[in-house]
């Protein structure tokens, strides 16, 4: 399935059609060029929705401006330059000497992005048109896309403190438009930068608006709610169709009208009216079980953040010290310390608050270090990274010399290439020497959490439902992926504590969530709260339900 917006599509042919309509037939679509505002419109939703999901990434702001750099100059400037080079061969193949001069110049200008930089007055676009002897003519709208993209992530990315980013894009717009209705002439509005912030800022506000309300959306993909979907259409379809006639009936019209006030209806009372009527749908989830486990869905990742442990680095995950050691736990000043060392992929992560708060107290320090989607005690071919990470880990283990770690990890190469005989699986050979290399540093204990099977993520929105039709025995069933062969995972961490000895020991949920009357395991409490979250973590109903495991560990140590 394509990952287009499919809205943003047609909204984009409007454009096209419009802009063709206005050059090929003027007097028909006189107000066509406001296709080129709509493409810039459509130009700050993306821009807003490429830094906030490289934000949603936990990128760096460094990182952040390569990515975006990157990504757009990739898209339009091969192609860009590929049109200039064709053109001037064409100027001097086909055009009369007497142009030849006049188009060098526009064409080094539309190399360096700066075609819309007016110099005389014969720079009126329109006239320009008309004349046809500037073939560069119409790069002007592309030096406006390149310039806006320069500023963007500056001007995203300032920290405004709390004041919200829709508040300060909606002050920026209006100072625009301000700028552009009041203080410019008419021919410099067209092409001024700072005149077209505005449109730009549009499509940020839209983005962040639709953003806001795609929470639901989202989740209705979970819920796989059929019913659900249609009635939305049939309550909306009026609706959206008379925005689309308004602003086709806007960009077609036949009839000229004042650019100004015509791009104040489009762009203005078009978006605010749209914004109004999503204000006023009603949520399709009035559960409040139900959205409770949507929103521990949708806030995995930032839950993912332990505040007791700060990266330095500004990344969801790496290493960290954990901060406040004594604060929620009653233990005794003269209690004996530990350094206690947590370590594995997201998983550790999503574990740090439940041992900061079981263990915290009887450790002088806790390190942590959780890397996205590794195992540490696995090769993984295909990912350097992972591999990277476990040195990495070996490494810290060395220099640490922790008490007590817990090696804490949501199973993925450790599920695969299973062999009835261990002493000729590759994966559990390499497990075990490297568990020998590590125990080697930990002077205590060496904890691994055991495996628990995956979740169907697609039916976490459905648990409510299952529940109140008492259908449990269905829910269990189809909450499991069965696509997860935990078990195989289970087989290799259980031999290799065997044979690692006094040293090593288990930490297994399993008793805690299978169900030995219906032989299912049941990740849900009898309200229908998820112990997992869409991204196959404990949730915070889930970390309550595991922190005896944790207090009795902690308090035997």
């Amino acid at each position: 399935m394509s990952g287009k917006i499919l809205d943003l599509q047609g909204i984009r042919g409007i454009a096209i059609l419009a802009v063709l309509g206005f050059h090929f037939f003027p007097k028909c679509f006189p107000n066509g060029y406001l296709g080129v505002d709509l493409f810039f419109v459509l130009s700050g939703f993306l821009v807003c929705m490429l830094l906030t999901g490289s934000e949603a990434e936990n990128m760096t702001k460094i990182e952040i401006f390569c990515d975006f750099y990157t990504r757009r100059l990739r898209r339009i400037v091969p192609l860009y330059f590929l049109f200039i080079l064709t053109s001037l061969i064409s100027l001097h193949t086909f055009f009369p000497k007497i142009v030849i001069e006049r188009n060098e110049k526009s064409a080094k200008r539309a190399i360096f992005f700066i075609s819309n930089q007016l110099k005389s007055n014969e720079d009126n676009y329109f006239e320009q048109m008309n004349s046809a002897f500037d073939i560069f003519t119409h790069t002007w709208s592309i030096s406006v896309e390149i310039q806006f993209y320069l500023l963007a992530p500056f001007i995203f990315l300032v920290n405004f403190g709390k004041l919200p980013r829709k508040c300060v894009f909606s002050g920026l717009l209006l100072m625009s438009y301000g700028y552009n209705f009041m203080y410019l002439q008419e021919d410099l509005a067209f092409f001024d930068i700072f005149a077209r912030f505005w449109q730009f800022f549009m499509g940020i506000l839209v983005y962040l608006f639709w953003r806001e309300k795609r929470s639901q959306d989202d989740y209705d993909i979970l819920m796989d709610n059929e019913d659900s979907e249609e009635n939305e259409k049939k309550n909306n379809w009026i609706f959206q169709t008379v925005l689309v006639v308004l602003l086709i009936f806007g960009v077609f019209l036949p009839i000229p009208i004042h650019a100004k006030f015509l791009s104040l209806i489009i762009f203005f009372v078009i978006p605010i009216i749209a914004i109004l009527n999503l204000e006023k749908i009603p949520s399709k989830i009035s559960n409040p079980v139900e959205m409770m486990n949507i929103e521990w869905s949708l806030k995995d990742q930032q839950n993912l953040r332990y505040s007791k442990c700060f990266i330095e680095t500004g990344h969801l995950f790496g290493k960290c010290y954990h901060s406040d050691l004594n604060s929620d736990s009653n233990s005794t000043k003269n209690e004996k310390k530990f350094k206690i060392m947590l370590f594995g992929n997201s998983w550790a992560a999503n574990h740090a608050a439940i041992v900061h708060e079981e263990c915290g107290g009887k450790a002088s320090e806790i390190l942590q270090i959780a890397a996205a989607g590794c195992e540490p005690l696995v090769e993984l071919e295909c990912y350097d990274g992972c591999n990277k990470f476990s040195l990495e880990i070996q490494e810290n283990l060395k220099n640490f010399r922790p008490d007590y770690a817990f090696h804490i990890v949501r199973p993925f190469g450790l599920t695969e290439n299973s062999t009835e005989n261990l002493e000729n699986d590759r994966i559990f050979q390499f497990m075990l020497e490297k568990t020998q290399e590590i125990s080697k540093f930990v002077s205590k204990k060496l904890y691994f959490l055991n495996s628990i099977p995956d979740v169907n993520t697609r039916n976490i929105a459905r648990i409510v439902q299952f529940l109140e039709r008492n259908q449990t025995d269905q829910l269990d069933k189809i909450l499991i992926d069965s696509e997860n062969h935990y078990e195989i995972a289970r087989n290799r961490i259980t031999n290799l504590v065997e044979k690692c000895g006094e040293k090593c020991e288990i930490i297994d949920y399993y008793p805690l969530f299978f169900n030995e009357k219906t032989g299912n395991f049941r990740f849900y409490d009898e309200n229908g709260y998820s112990y997992l979250t869409g991204g196959n973590h404990l949730s915070p109903k889930g970390l309550e339900f595991i922190r005896p495991v944790w207090r009795k560990l902690c308090e035997g140590i």
